[in-house]
């Protein structure tokens, strides 16, 4: 559904306050992992498996953002803008500050049909709601994550822009699913 620069989150920190905290929590889990880099906003500490000689290649994929916080010397993104503040340990294995930076780019399919789905409870529920809503709007493809269906006019050529998820929950009987928010991926369905 959408492309994140640092894919994977290794602590849900939300509920550790206050930065500082949040800041140790995350360079501990960090250490612990072996991690180099990672970026924070208020709710989690993101990593990624993908990195390459130049790191910067991955956490500035969307560009640098003004949009992150300071409190008490150190600096955190907001998950409500997608914004990171990025760390990362130099060459005498010490954390260093690099930058805010946006943490995902374009979706894929990027018109909400409906994002007030909280009551509509497992993915047969889900599919036929969402497939009533897409139906209405005149959509064939529709996708479906915990937080909303998802469409729009281009949706057949832009849908598998970031490739296949292996993190989307189908219901084994009737095969129908959905994606998780966080992981920035839907479950997609293509109407006959």
């Amino acid at each position: 559904m959408k492309s994140l620069a640092l894919e994977k989150y290794f602590l849900r920190a939300g509920n550790i306050r206050p930065i500082n905290k949040r800041y140790a929590a995350c360079v501990k889990k960090a250490d612990e992992e072996g991690i180099k880099l990672f970026g924070m906003d208020d709710k989690r500490c993101w990593t990624t498996d993908s990195l390459d000689s130049n790191p910067g290649n991955t956490y500035n994929k969307f560009g640098s953002s003004g949009q992150c916080t300071e409190k008490k010397g150190l600096s955190t993104g907001l998950s409500k803008s997608f914004t990171l503040f990025v760390y990362q340990k130099d060459e005498k294995d010490e954390w260093q500050a690099v930058g805010c930076y946006l943490n995902n780019g374009p979706l894929a399919l990027p018109v909400a049909i409906d994002d007030n789905i909280k009551n509509v409870k497992g993915n047969d529920a889900l599919f036929e709601h969402c497939k009533a809503k897409a139906e209405a709007k005149g959509y064939q493809l529709f996708g479906v994550d915990d937080k909303a269906c998802w469409s729009g006019d281009k949706a057949g050529d832009t849908y598998d822009d970031y490739g296949k998820s292996t993190k989307c929950l189908v219901t084994k009987k009737t095969g129908n699913g959905s994606g998780k928010d966080i992981n920035g991926d839907v479950f997609v369905y293509q109407l006959s």
